[in-house]
């Protein structure tokens, strides 16, 4: 999401999406998608400080801890230490998300 790159970030995504934020806020796809759109959002730093893959076949879950530097609604926000678990499906060879969850931390 760096950069801001909607249409890039649509293509790994599952039309049926959930995604939920830290604060508890459940998006769709195209809810999510329109947020990157209108620039309401942007990561300007984001790093995955650890990550656990685990496989199922076609899907795999991931989880891990995260830090991020977000802009918001024009305003830049503290940093955020969070974990996260995202479920991804292979679909005719790509992996794709179809849900994410993530919770901040204080570490």
């Amino acid at each position: 999401m760096i950069g801001g790159d909607a249409d890039a970030l649509a293509s790994i995504m599952s039309d049926r999406l959930v995604h939920i934020s830290t604060t508890g806020t459940v998006r769709s796809k195209e809810e999510y998608i329109d947020l990157v759109r209108q620039g309401d959002a942007e990561f300007l730093k984001f790093s995955v400080d650890s990550m656990v893959i685990r496989q199922f076949h076609d899907h795999v879950i991931v989880t891990g801890h995260y830090t991020n530097l977000e802009k918001y609604h024009g305003a830049v926000l503290p940093i955020k230490h969070g974990v996260f678990t995202r479920v991804y499906e292979k679909r005719r060879g790509q992996w794709i998300l179809l849900s994410h969850q993530a919770t901040k931390t204080n570490h």
